[in-house]
């Protein structure tokens, strides 16, 4: 008898830019959707923390995610219950887009919850202390993992400039 087939790990492309406002976001969204429409499985991380929103390049096919990034937790609030000893099932935190009428979404998971304290929370985070103090590298690892079993294709929308 032979063993099944081994999934391959999905592969994580970042999209990044030294300077902002050159259509990274845009871009990714683009090769997010057609990659849906091609059958594949797709996660779309919003690590653009500063200037966040990922999900608006779907509001036209999915209008309900504008409601949802205020209710569920993101990359932000899973940053911030780890380094108070909490977890949060990545998982459950994420929102679903259709584009071109796909069965198989776009998984998004948001830059955080999009609430009154969002601005507040992004820069309080001190990310030299929560890398040597808290194990967020290791979490990002075990995060990074976890996704790549997963999903075909993980799409990071990174932060623009020089940045921790």
């Amino acid at each position: 008898m032979e063993p099944l087939p081994v999934r391959e790990r999905g592969l994580i492309y970042t999209f990044y830019s030294y300077k902002g406002g050159v259509g990274r976001t845009m871009a990714l969204a683009n090769v997010a959707a057609l990659l849906a429409k091609w059958g594949r499985s797709v996660l779309v991380v919003d690590w653009d923390l500063e200037a966040p929103g990922i999900e608006r390049f779907f509001y036209g096919v999915t209008p309900s995610l504008q409601e949802l990034r205020r209710s569920r937790p993101g990359v932000v609030d899973l940053i911030v219950a780890k380094a108070e000893g909490k977890e949060i099932d990545w998982s459950q935190c994420l929102l679903e887009a259709y584009p071109f009428g796909t069965t198989a979404p776009v998984s998004i998971l948001s830059a955080g919850r999009d609430d009154d304290d969002y601005i507040k929370t992004v820069q309080a985070l001190d990310f030299l202390q929560l890398f040597t103090e808290r194990g967020l590298g290791s979490y990002l690892e075990e995060l990074r993992g976890e996704w790549a079993s997963k999903f075909e294709f993980i799409l990071i929308d990174s932060r623009t400039g020089i940045t921790d």
